[in-house]
């Protein structure tokens, strides 16, 4: 068995690796077989990962339009639900008619009362 690494672990005979940014866990079992020279390239495939996820991550403090944090939700979802891809595409589907309608909204500024107005209105 190779040197364990931070973040990567065998599971189902294949390398695993996890992270957590920002309060999201990142967990992908990837097409790796779990032997050690696979393991360096199950390292930099994490590496790459993180390095998408550090890009598309909203600086704090600053204002975030909703269709910004759909796009980030979607991603998250297509990565978590790597194994059950229908619920990936279910919440896209979903997140759809909610981007059309809230798209240029800060998130900050969404509230549960916008359910009553329509989406050509500017307010």
């Amino acid at each position: 068995m190779a040197r364990r690494e931070r973040g990567i672990r065998e599971k189902r005979g294949r390398w695993e690796y996890r992270f957590m940014i920002g309060g999201v866990r990142h967990t992908v079992l990837t097409d790796f077989a779990a032997i050690a020279r696979n393991q360096p390239a199950a390292r930099r495939k994490m590496e790459e990962h993180k390095a998408k996820v550090l890009a598309n991550t909203a600086v704090p403090g600053l204002p975030v339009q909703f269709s910004d944090a759909a796009r980030q939700f979607l991603h998250w979802s297509e990565m978590e639900h790597r194994e059950h891809p229908n619920t990936a595409k279910r919440h896209a589907v979903s997140m759809a008619s909610l981007t059309h309608f809230l798209g240029r909204k800060k998130v900050s500024e969404v509230t549960a009362g916008m359910r009553h107005q329509r989406s050509d209105n500017p307010a």
